[in-house]
């Protein structure tokens, strides 16, 4: 009896010290630094999660912010971009995080998150300013057409028309009208905010881009212009 005691009080020994580790190793594991801009004093951590990046934390100079309903893929060709620019010419450099919020054949849609440096308690830090959807632009700001023959595009008064012959596509697979929002890429160009939305003609073909050039005004990055590519 008194062997069985002591094995069980050895057991329970063993238990209290490894499932402890355990769970520090899962702890230490489940926050990952995944951006850094030395420049800033910036780091973005995640968790990783069911293939996704969650749970986003950015520390900037010591004040953190959580983001929660963020995502980005797990994934090591699409992770989170964390740029250091003035993007929108008052002198100071504004922090842009740039995430993959979906990936796939055919399909990369990314988000974005631009930060201006504010003073706060005579402290230096970063509050997030509105983008307007570039969804949203296009659709305000386009007018499209779709035909088996050609696809046409009028933004203001330029119109592009896209001969679909050279595409080879089906006109049991063309879509109704020009297809977007599969392919939405952000990037800075030039010290500018710019999103590239990719056009459809079906579900997998191509036939060109739009660029939208973003500019700062009324407090919220707005349109600016919008460039045509094909």
């Amino acid at each position: 009896m008194k062997v069985i005691l002591t094995k069980i009080i050895t057991f329970v020994i063993i238990l209290t010290v490894i499932i402890p580790s355990q769970a520090s190793a899962t702890n230490n594991e489940a926050e990952t630094p995944i951006a850094f801009v030395p420049e800033a004093l910036a780091t973005l951590y995640v968790t990783k999660k069911n293939g996704n990046l969650e749970n986003f934390t950015l520390n900037i100079n010591g004040h953190i912010q959580h983001f929660p309903l963020w995502r980005n893929v797990d994934s090591e060709a699409h992770k989170p971009r964390m740029l250091y620019n003035d993007i929108n010419k008052d002198g100071q450099k504004e922090l842009i995080i740039i995430l993959t919020i979906a990936n796939g054949t055919n399909r990369i849609i990314q988000d974005a998150h631009v930060f201006h440096k504010v003073r706060v308690n005579f402290v230096d830090t970063f509050q997030e300013i509105l983008i307007d959807d570039p969804l949203a632009i296009f659709l305000k700001h386009a007018k499209t057409s779709l035909t088996p023959t050609k696809a046409t595009i009028t933004v203001g008064n330029k119109t592009k028309i896209i001969h679909l012959m050279k595409f080879g596509i089906p006109s049991e697979q063309l879509f109704s009208d020009i297809g977007i929002g599969s392919i939405v890429k952000f990037d800075v160009v030039h010290h500018e905010l710019v999103a590239t939305l990719g056009l459809q003609a079906s579900s997998s073909s191509s036939i060109g881009s739009v660029t939208i050039t973003y500019l700062f005004k009324d407090k919220m990055y707005q349109i600016k212009k919008i460039s045509l590519e094909a």
